[in-house]
């Protein structure tokens, strides 16, 4: 394939999304085994919530209603990444730790 300068002037860069302020808070309950997640954003009503491990397997992928709060009750003890998005939108990103 041969390089065209001409043409490539004529592709659009779009601008970089914009990231919405979200909150997301879990609280853990040992005795029952279960994890509890709020997460607070503007925006859609169901967000996606996805659990890797710490090789970035994905372990899990959960529906969060906007400002309530969900149950988890099957997660087990270690350590997670967590990505949380609004449609394609990714609105926050972090670690877990479960003991």
């Amino acid at each position: 394939m041969i390089y065209n300068k001409s043409k490539a002037a004529d592709i659009y860069h779009y601008p970089p999304a914009t990231f919405k302020k979200a909150t997301v808070l879990f609280t853990e309950n040992v005795a029952k085994k279960e994890l509890k997640v709020l997460i607070k954003a503007g925006g859609n009503k169901v967000m996606q919530i996805y659990f890797y491990s710490t090789m970035r397997k994905l372990v899990k992928e959960v529906l969060v209603n906007n400002s309530q709060e969900t149950i988890i009750k099957d997660m087990q003890k270690g350590i997670y990444f967590y990505d949380c998005f609004d449609n394609d939108l990714k609105l926050k990103s972090g670690k877990l730790i479960i003991q």
